[in-house]
């Protein structure tokens, strides 16, 4: 349960702002759509190497100790994309954000399959599963809501939250 939490926080703390940022792109900064799809092709690209690299220091580091660290960067990242002066630092700002996200993703696989037995992998990976779509499914909706009601920053403070209130659901999973 502890990582369907953590997993269900962490996705929608993504994802409340990741459904606005063509919008925020084009808004602040003027952002045409060859920029909006760049973007989105650069953030795919910061996929690439991050995947190897969180499998890489869940090995070498542990992987519980890799999450945290990883996730422990994402929230002053999602605060500073609302300081970016340009789409140019935007861009890496949220390239490392998205990089140190997807980072996890080997570890918490890896220490999902080590909580349960084999004959269950099959199940638990669907509760897990189901708790990131759920927080894929409340993100957007609460970016909406922010942005609309509190102005277009407000999603990424919201976002840096979320991810930091996922932390201790982490911390409580057995030491891996």
């Amino acid at each position: 349960m502890l990582l369907t939490i953590y997993q269900l926080l962490v996705a929608a703390g993504i994802s409340t702002t990741y459904s606005l940022l063509p919008i925020y792109l084009s808004e602040i900064f003027s952002a045409d759509k060859l920029q909006v799809g760049l973007f989105f092709s650069l953030v795919g690209v910061s996929l690439f190497g991050s995947q190897l690299v969180g499998g890489w220091s869940s090995s070498r580091f542990g992987l519980k100790k890799s999450m945290e660290v990883c996730l422990a960067v994402i929230p002053p990242l999602f605060i500073a994309c609302t300081f970016a002066p340009n789409y140019g630092w935007f861009a890496i700002t949220y390239m490392a954000l998205y990089g140190a996200y997807s980072m996890t993703w080997p570890a918490s696989v890896t220490i999902l399959m080590s909580l349960v037995d084999s004959s269950k992998w099959g199940l638990f990976t669907g509760v897990r599963q189901t708790g990131v779509r759920l927080g894929f499914t409340i993100g957007p909706a609460l970016g909406g809501i922010l942005w609309e009601v509190y102005g277009a920053t407000t999603p990424f403070y919201a976002s840096a939250a979320l991810i930091a209130l996922s932390i201790p659901f982490l911390i409580s999973l057995k030491e891996q």
